[in-house]
């Protein structure tokens, strides 16, 4: 039986339902913050007993889907929190009912043709965390419409205190840096995690030198080596090797 004692966040307004979504499937609701666009609305453990088994940024990165998420699992299911601004809590943390979790922000894919920006994915599944394999972070098998749930009664809110572990503040990748990062993301250079603000510059001065120096040498050395294929090709045709 799902009983939630505390709804995920203060805010009651959801901007996309549960189920089909632009040509594929939703699986949980997204909740708009309190005031339009600000990051920081707090994130409340929904039931009693829970434990963070995810604690993580997406696969993909800051800048994918679901940003900064946890995954806490209770007792015959387990709750999703998505795009949060940072993470609270390690994998293993145990947190009760009404405890401040995380952060409402607008980490991971939240600007979309469809628009959205700041705002919490809400996900609720049935049974235990692992049972459904996650692709890249997303989970449709085994998803429920968590708005029935809603409806119970909210416990007293606990703050969170938590004093060994630092809020890191969010870092962004800016936009004429992306094209290096995604170089640099892409061939292994970095894990996609944004560090510091200097590490994106750090990523335009590899990239820079990349294209400069390395690249054209590289692709010097591929002509001479499709050189060197095409006359050894003619000389075993010729049957002087």
């Amino acid at each position: 039986m799902i009983k939630l004692t505390n709804r995920p966040t203060k805010s009651k307004v959801i901007t996309s339902p549960f189920g089909p979504r632009w040509g594929t499937f939703h699986p949980g609701v997204d909740i708009a913050p309190l005031k339009p666009s600000i990051d920081g609305d707090e994130l409340y453990s929904v039931a009693e007993n829970g434990k963070v088994v995810v604690s993580k940024v997406n696969g993909g990165g800051v800048l994918s889907g679901y940003g900064y998420y946890s995954i806490i699992q209770y007792l015959g299911f387990y709750a999703l929190y998505g795009h949060q601004t940072s993470l609270l809590f390690d994998v293993g943390d145990k947190v009760e009912a009404g405890q401040v979790i995380g952060y409402m922000g607008h980490t991971g894919k939240v600007v979309s043709e469809h628009g959205t920006g700041t705002h919490l994915h809400f996900g609720l599944y049935k049974g235990t965390y692992g049972t459904h394999a996650f692709s890249d972070d997303i989970n449709i098998s085994g998803a429920i419409d968590p708005v029935p749930y809603f409806n119970q009664p909210d416990k007293a809110v606990i703050p969170t205190s938590n004093p060994v572990k630092e809020v890191k503040p969010l870092i962004i990748v800016p936009t004429w840096a992306k094209v290096a990062w995604d170089w640099a993301t892409s061939s292994g250079i970095n894990d996609g995690k944004v560090e510091s603000e200097e590490e994106p510059k750090t990523m335009c001065y590899i990239y820079r030198l990349y294209e400069k120096f390395i690249k054209p040498l590289v692709d010097r050395i591929k002509t001479l080596e499709d050189r060197i294929k095409r006359i050894e090709d003619a000389l075993k045709k010729g049957g002087l090797m």
